[in-house]
């Protein structure tokens, strides 16, 4: 009888246990007040490096967990992308940043020098 009772004790004991097991998340909100170029964000992707890059109707953004470097054309950028709106962002085998935008132009970012070379035959 002691056997049946240790046995019912231990298996009640390890049903409690994945409830116990449990993750703390955190949530944080980044808007246009925080750094971010727009509050409309399309597509997020993590690159290799751990940076997190955000495709938004205002450029892309890049977030190293404390600040936002926002690339878009401007008046005073050597950045050649045809429209600011961007829609899908994709990091490719070596490390290039891949971003299509509203206009079905594919522009390849190379991160370390803010570089941006487009393809003008895309249409």
């Amino acid at each position: 009888m002691s056997k049946k009772l240790f046995f019912i004790f231990l298996l009640s004991f390890l049903s409690f246990l994945p409830g116990m097991a449990r993750f703390n998340y955190s949530f944080t909100h980044y808007s246009s007040e925080n750094g971010l170029s727009q509050n409309t964000v399309m597509n997020i992707l993590e690159d290799r490096k751990g940076y997190m890059w955000f495709a938004t109707w205002d450029g892309i953004n890049k977030f190293d967990g404390y600040t936002f470097k926002t690339y878009k054309p401007n008046d005073d950028s050597s950045l050649s992308f045809t429209n600011n709106r961007m829609d899908y962002i994709y990091e490719d085998s070596h490390g290039y940043i891949w971003v299509l935008t509203y206009d079905n132009r594919v522009h390849r970012v190379q991160p370390e020098n803010r570089s941006v070379h487009t393809n003008s035959d895309n249409r």
